[in-house]
Order: C-alpha cells, then sequence, then structure tokens
C-alpha cells in the first residue's frame, strides 16, 4: 500500500500525538508498505530520524498554530492527496477541518479522548461547537477510527453515535522500553548535567524527589499539585518538586513561577528531551501525575520502567492502562487529598528500595503490554482493513 500521514504535530517540538505518531510510524516502517510524511516543518529530531530511515517527508514550508493557519495547511493536505492518490490517508490529530476534495483513497482517524466536549473548562469556549461540527464532518468520510483507549471509544460513540458505524481498531499506545542511564560518573554528577537549565538556576538537585512529567496545565492537574505540595511542605514534608514539560497556559505559568519563589524545593526543568527525561525517572523518588483527565498517560508507563513509586489521580483510565499496582488519591479531596498522599509517599521513603522491588512482576507485565511488538500488528491492521 501507498499510505500518507499527517505529521504536523511532529514537526517542530512533537506534542504528545506527535510521538505517539512516530513510535508507530518507526515501527509500521518494517512492513512491504510505502509511506509519506506531510508535515508543516521538518525541524524536530524525530522527524530527522524518519528522514534518515528513508521515508519521504514533504512540508508545508510554515510553522502552523493551533488555531492559525490550519486550514492553509490542510488545502496543502487536500492538494498532496488529490495529486498522488494515495491508498490511505492517516490522520492521528483527530479532525479533518477540510473537505479532502479529489481524494478516492481511504482516510483512517485516531481518536484520544473527547475532553472538549467532556471538560469543556479547558479549552476556549469556541472550540467546543467547533470540535463537535468538525468531527462530525470528519466522520462522514472516515473510513476508519483507531481508538488509543476503550474508554475513549465508549466516550466517543456516546456522543457520536454515527462512529459506531465505522470499523474500529483498539490500538493503545506504543510505549517503547527505557533503559537506565548510563552517562556521567554518579547519581549526583549526572544529575548536575540536566539541571544545570532548570529554573531557578543554581538550585541544587538529588536524588529523592518528587517528579512529574506532562504538559503544564489545569487539565494534567499541575495547579492541583502545587497546591498539594504547599500543603505538604507546610506540614513538614522535605522532597522536592521537578516539574518537566511544555508550557501550554499563561495562568499555569505564572502559578508556578509564585510557587519557586515562595519555596526553593520546587524546581522547573521545562519541556525535556528523550535522554534527559530517562535521567529524571531514573534518580526521581517517586512519579506523581494528578491529570483530571487523561486519554492514556505515557509517562505513568514510562516511569514503570524504573521500577518507581507511583501516585496518580484515581480516574478510571489509569485503571484501564496500569490497574492496581501504582497508589491512587482521591481527585474529588482535591489538594487535601493529594497532600495527604504525598506525605504517604514520604513516609515510605526510608523503604525506598523495597518499594522499587515490590512490583517487579506487576510493572513489568504492564510495560509489556504496550510494546511495540505487541502493538505495532494492531496498527497495521487497521490500516490494511480500511
Amino acid at each position: 500500500m501507498n499510505i500518507v500521514i499527517d505529521g504536523r504535530s511532529l514537526g517542530q517540538k512533537p506534542t504528545g500525538i506527535g510521538i505517539y505518531a512516530y513510535n508507530f510510524i518507526r515501527e509500521i516502517l518494517n512492513s512491504e508498505d510505502h509511506y509519506v510524511i506531510l508535515t508543516d516543518v521538518a525541524e524536530s529530531k524525530e522527524i530527522k530520524a524518519l528522514e534518515e530511515l528513508g521515508v519521504p517527508v514533504v512540508c508545508y514550508g510554515k510553522l502552523v498554530y493551533r488555531s492559525s493557519g490550519v486550514l492553509g495547511y490542510f488545502g496543502f493536505i487536500r492538494d498532496y492527496l488529490r495529486d498522488h492518490q494515495p491508498d490511505v490517508f492517516w490522520e492521528p490529530n483527530i479532525l479533518i477541518p477540510r473537505k479532502l476534495t479529489g481524494y478516492h483513497g481511504k482516510v483512517i482517524i485516531t481518536i484520544h479522548d473527547m475532553f472538549p466536549i467532556t471538560h469543556r473548562q479547558y479549552f476556549d469556549w469556541k472550540y467546543y461547537p467547533y470540535f463537535r461540527l468538525m468531527l462530525s464532518k470528519t466522520l462522514r468520510y472516515t473510513d476508519g477510527i483507531t481508538y488509543n483507549s476503550l474508554e475513549t471509544k465508549k466516550e466517543t460513540e456516546r456522543f457520536f453515535p454515527q462512529a459506531k458505524k465505522k470499523k474500529s481498531f483498539l490500538t493503545y499506545i506504543i510505549v517503547p522500553k527505557m533503559e537506565p542511564s548510563k552517562e556521567g560518573s554518579g547519581e549526583v554528577e549526572e544529575l548536575s548535567k540536566v539541571a544545570k537549565d532548570f529554573k531557578p538556576q543554581g538550585r541544587k538537585l538529588e536524588p529523592g524527589y518528587f517528579l512529574y512529567v506532562g504538559n503544564l496545565e489545569k487539565r494534567k492537574g499541575v495547579d492541583l499539585l502545587l497546591q498539594g505540595y504547599a500543603a505538604y511542605r507546610k506540614n513538614g514534608g522535605t522532597m522536592p518538586l521537578v516539574l518537566a514539560g511544555k508550557s501550554r497556559e499563561a495562568d499555569v505559568d505564572m502559578a508556578i513561577c509564585h510557587a519557586m519563589a515562595a519555596d526553593e524545593k520546587i524546581l522547573l526543568a521545562g519541556y525535556v528531551e528523550e535522554d534527559e527525561k530517562k535521567v529524571l525517572y531514573q534518580h526521581c523518588g517517586c512519579f506523581v501525575f494528578p491529570s483530571r483527565a487523561e486519554g492514556f498517560g505515557i509517562s505513568v508507563v514510562e516511569a514503570m520502567n524504573y521500577q518507581k513509586p507511583i501516585l496518580l489521580s484515581d480516574l478510571t483510565i489509569f485503571k484501564e492502562i496500569v490497574g492496581d499496582v501504582v497508589e491512587y488519591f482521591p481527585l474529588s479531596q482535591g489538594a487535601d487529598g493529594l497532600c495527604k498522599a504525598l506525605a504517604t509517599m514520604e513516609a515510605k521513603r526510608e523503604n525506598i528500595e523495597a518499594q522499587q522491588k515490590s512490583h517487579p512482576e506487576e510493572y513489568g507485565a504492564v510495560v509489556e503490554r504496550y510494546l511495540p511488538k505487541h502493538l505495532r500488528d494492531k496498527m497495521l491492521e487497521a490500516l490494511q482493513n480500511v
């Protein structure tokens, strides 16, 4: 087959959807099909890695932001598909905002969540009607849908019954196995290299901190984490907090700045590359992910590679993805519930080695479930069946 993939979320600083697409693309390249990536710009390490593997990458030529230039970009996609007529066009970003006039091949989309409908408070008020309208239109000329979780499939079909009539595939998300970093002469030295650009600069970071990895936004519970951590510190908590992720919301950025000014144990790593992220996972004392709404939770599975104690909000999606081998706190109790949970995790700090070794089989089973060798064929099946 000739397959064209929209790689815009991969072009500059890859989003979560971008990394999702990249991991699948890397694996399905081993098939006998022919692939082409369309993107706005080709600047990221990931997109360059695909080029080095011999994948043709065709660029729109200018950076496209979330709300700027999207229609023009999809005009570029429409024209390419019309001129080349590939067998399949895969859109990992859910929405196709303009009709692909003149294209006669098959279209498959990936749906990651229904948050613009179920969690409207985290989006601009205009996005809700836009999302409903555009997804309804997209589904009209979609031949197949891949879902990243059973929960997402159920939510989609609840709000868009027409999705039930489409071929659907539960592909989940590839989370490649992560190995401990071997660079550096010791834990502190290794961390120092990674933390040299942290904000505020000059703060010392040693192993044994709380770690958050994800976009810095309210939907991910970053504001809740700051509030819960402040209460935890007020009650005598001593473990530092490291925030790693891309900035997404100005008010959350401001809250982080105020929190760092008030507490020297809070450090901001910002957007981190894969190698830096591995070092942070390797030396944290506990991974914390207090998300209010999640489509999957890649970083949770990543942290499991390092056998770290993990504290999550009690979302049903986490129960589907990782089960009961991690610690949960009740999201309904807000910052108070998180504060108590952080204190409980610190109380286990003296036995952290035993804690890390208490779940090797359970953690390993979860990690194994999302490895490329198991999920690659699910995506190929979806592409072939449409």
